[in-house]
């Protein structure tokens, strides 16, 4: 398989944002999708699916109060994961609409940022961007400090070395540009990124709860903030 990792360029932009999509929002083993599957398997949750049950148990023998039961939970159940659903979503809208990737060359054009991608060639020559990473200055007050944004592999090419060559370039650009301390954030729906920060040299430095709340119910994400001395 023939890797090419390059500086990104403005024909890029709009298959880098189906990238984001795709690996953070929509795909079946993005950090959305696996937000979505861990509210199944939370405390609340099995409160709901326990008055759902009594609801079908209490129709047998009544079938109004019963079924008023199941509806209300499941609605409620449903209302909820809406809720979470629209959160993530915003995560999608802030980097699309005035974020970083709304126009990723003026963004990451200023030095010492910088944005490469991977780059895949068939055997007619012709290339497809089959990942990114971002390597972003404005983050941090501090001009000797960078942050990793954007670290992007398709499901397709995962686990072949595609994001650790990515993860390399922006390193080493940031060794060059003679900054001092690069860092990172990921969720605790990214173990394999996780993984690879850490066998980069990348140290845990704190944790992040995020929760989302809908009514009484608060639904907690953590995040989590990895850096590096350089």
């Amino acid at each position: 398989m023939d890797i090419q990792i390059r500086r990104v360029q403005e024909t890029d932009s709009e298959r880098i944002r189906q990238l984001f999509k795709e690996v953070m929002i929509y795909g079946a083993s993005s950090p959305g999708k696996l937000a979505l599957n861990h509210q199944l398997y939370v405390q609340p949750a099995y409160v709901l699916y326990g008055i759902f049950s009594l609801g079908v148990l209490i129709s047998y023998y009544s079938i109004a109060p019963g079924s008023l039961i199941c509806v209300a939970s499941l609605a409620f159940f449903l209302a909820w994961r809406q809720r979470i659903w629209r959160e993530i979503k915003k995560y999608d809208d802030a980097a699309m609409n005035g974020g970083d990737l709304a126009d990723i060359g003026s963004h990451y054009g200023p030095v010492p940022s910088a944005f490469w991608v991977a780059e895949v060639q068939d055997s007619g020559g012709a290339g497809t961007v089959i990942g990114c990473v971002g390597l972003d200055s404005s983050t941090n007050p501090d001009p000797s400090v960078v942050e990793i944004r954007r670290m992007l592999v398709s499901p397709s090419y995962q686990q072949r070395g595609v994001g650790s060559s990515l993860l390399r370039a922006a390193i080493d650009h940031a060794r060059t540009q003679k900054m001092q301390r690069i860092f990172l954030s990921t969720s605790m729906f990214q173990p394999a990124a996780r993984k690879l920060y850490e066998n980069f040299g990348f140290f845990e430095e704190g944790k992040l709860d995020v929760g989302v709340k809908f009514c009484s119910i608060s639904f907690d994400i953590d995040f989590y903030v990895y850096g590096m001395q350089l």
